[in-house]
């Protein structure tokens, strides 16, 4: 049974044609792979900005790696928040790079607050994935692939996937998991 998740809904809002990622600064999340495709596509899109929540071991490398690609202001840092809900708002796209993950509860936050998600195609993705129809996917670690999706995606070029994205995500709730939850238990003491 999957651990419960909560996220407002904010289908509807969302101002800012930002990209939001948030996970520790570590290689299993390669975030370099998110900054390498926004510098491939950064021209074309003067007014949208990334912005990286989360603190780690790769902060000085990936801000060296930011620096020298010419993204410094476009490219942010942000460093731990525990307002992530409120940048979900603010925020209309959220992308993760991971090579590899379990079930992500940062995700399927995303999705829940109905934001236009974009991931890696990492083993196990497809649990709630719906075969890539509740989100955009691309293979792990394919900067190109993940430049080209994101500047349709940014363009408009391709289909909101974000009514998908919020359905998928909805039988993650934490009152519908824990109902799984409660009529496992139920069976477990019978």
């Amino acid at each position: 049974i999957a651990p419960p998740i909560s996220a407002p809904d904010y289908r509807g809002e969302h101002p800012s044609g930002d990209i939001l990622t948030v996970g520790k600064l570590m290689a299993q999340k390669n975030p370099p792979m998110l900054i390498r495709a926004f510098a491939a596509i950064a021209a074309r899109h003067p007014d949208t900005r990334v912005h990286i929540f989360g603190e780690g071991a790769q902060r000085e490398e990936l801000q060296t790696l930011i620096n020298g690609l010419g993204l410094h202001g476009r490219v942010l840092l942000e460093g731990s928040s525990d307002q992530i809900f409120a940048q979900m708002r603010e925020h209309r796209y959220f992308v993760m790079t991971s090579d590899y993950e379990g079930l992500s509860n940062a995700l399927l936050e995303a999705m829940l607050s109905g934001m236009t998600c974009v991931s890696t195609a990492w083993n196990g993705i497809e649990d709630f994935a719906q075969d890539g129809k509740a989100l955009w996917l691309v293979p792990v670690g394919d900067v190109d692939a993940l430049a080209a999706l994101l500047d349709e995606v940014l363009s408009g070029q391709r289909p909101d996937l974000r009514p998908a994205g919020f359905a998928a995500a909805e039988r993650y709730r934490a009152e519908n998991v824990l109902e799984q939850w409660f009529q496992a238990v139920e069976q477990m003491i019978k």
